[in-house]
C-alpha cells in the first residue's frame, strides 16, 4: 500500500472512474472558522480520473459538497492547471502530499506547492533517510524512528524558510509497540520540533493499529493541522465510510477543539484507487450529515 501510494505520486496512471450526481456545495474555509465544517477530499482516492477529464471531475465533486481538496503531484497535468480548474470549480485547495522519499531538492518541491497555492506540504510516508530505496516500514526500530524524526525536522526547517508548513502522515506501523515499550509514534511526536513538525492525523490508520485519535487530539493540540477520514471494518479492511467500526463521533467533536483546521475524506485500497465517484459522493453526505449533527 505505502509502495502503491509512492509509485503513484511519482507517476500516476488510472483510469477514470463512473459519474454520480450530487449534493450542495460547501465552499467556506475551517482555518476562517464558517458556521460548519467544510468537507475536504484528497485526490489521490481518484487515481489518474483527476488528469482524464479535470474540470469534469472537480465539478462532481464540487457538487457533491466538498468544498476544499488536498493534492498530490501528476506527470501530466501541472500545478498552474489544477490550481485553476480548482477554482473554476469553486472549491480551494489547501495542502498537498509531496515525495521526499529520495528527493534533496527541497526547493523544487516547495516549488510545486507555492505553484498550487498552497501553505501546507504533507509527507505521505517518510523513510530513514533519502538513500534507502527499499523500506520495511513495519520493520522499523526504535532507532530509525529517531532519524525519521531528524529528517522531519530538516523538511520543517526548510519548509518554514519557504514560507510553508510541514506534517507527517500517519499509516499504521508508527503504533506497533517496541518490546522495550513505546511507540514510533510516539518517538515522532517527542523528538519533532513542535514549531517545525506538524502531523496530518489519518484516524482510519491510526484506528486500525488500535490507538486512539482523540487521546491524541487531547493530549497534543495545536500540533495537527488536519486529517483523514476513512473507515476499516473489524477485520482490518477499508471499507466504505459509514460502514466500518471508526469511532468518528467522538473523533470530530474534539478535532476541531485540538486546532485541526481540515477534513479528507481519502482511500487506499488494497485493490488500488480510483474508487467510483457514486461513492465518493457517498462517503461526502456521511461526513457532512455527521457535521451536521454535531453542529461542528
Amino acid at each position: 500500500m505505502l509502495k502503491s501510494r509512492r509509485t503513484f505520486l511519482q507517476n500516476t496512471a488510472t483510469t477514470l472512474a463512473a459519474l454520480g450526481t450530487g449534493m450542495p456545495l460547501i465552499a467556506d474555509a475551517w482555518n476562517e472558522r464558517p458556521a460548519r465544517q467544510p468537507v475536504g477530499f484528497q485526490l489521490y482516492t481518484l487515481g489518474d480520473a483527476v488528469v482524464t477529464d479535470t474540470a469534469a471531475v472537480l465539478a462532481k465533486l464540487a457538487s457533491f459538497g466538498y468544498g476544499e481538496l488536498e493534492a498530490i503531484t501528476y506527470a501530466n497535468l501541472t500545478p498552474e492547471i489544477l490550481r485553476r480548474r480548482v477554482d473554476e470549480a469553486g472549491m480551494k485547495l489547501r495542502s498537498v502530499h509531496l515525495d521526499f522519499s529520495g528527493e534533496r531538492d527541497m526547493e523544487k518541491l516547495f516549488g510545486t506547492a507555492h505553484r498550487l497555492g498552497v501553505n501546507e506540504v504533507v509527507s505521505s510516508v517518510l523513510s530513514p533517510s533519502v538513500e534507502e530505496k527499499h523500506v520495511d516500514f513495519g520493520a522499523l526500530a526504535a532507532d530509525d524512528f529517531k532519524r525519521v524524526a531528524e529528517r522531519a525536522n530538516g523538511i520543517g526547517e526548510a519548509a518554514r524558510k519557504a514560507g510553508l508548513r510541514y506534517a507527517y502522515h500517519n499509516h499504521d506501523f508508527e503504533f506497533r509497540k517496541f518490546a522495550s515499550g513505546g511507540t514510533g509514534y510516539d518517538i515522532l511526536l517527542a523528538e519533532t520540533d513542535p514549531r517545525l513538525v506538524h502531523f496530518q492525523a489519518d484516524c482510519g490508520w491510526m484506528s486500525k493499529a488500535g490507538a486512539d485519535p482523540v487521546s491524541y487530539f487531547t493530549r497534543y493540540p495545536k500540533r495537527y493541522l488536519s486529517a483523514h477520514i476513512k473507515d476499516f471494518d473489524a477485520r482490518g479492511h477499508i471499507v466504505e465510510l459509514g460502514h466500518g467500526v471508526v469511532p468518528y463521533r467522538p473523533i470530530l467533536r474534539v478535532a476541531r477543539q485540538a486546532g485541526i483546521g481540515h477534513l479528507f475524506v481519502e482511500h487506499d485500497p488494497p485493490g488500488g484507487v480510483p474508487i467510483p465517484l457514486d461513492q465518493v459522493r457517498r462517503e461526502g453526505a456521511y461526513l457532512n450529515a455527521l457535521i451536521h449533527e454535531l453542529s461542528i
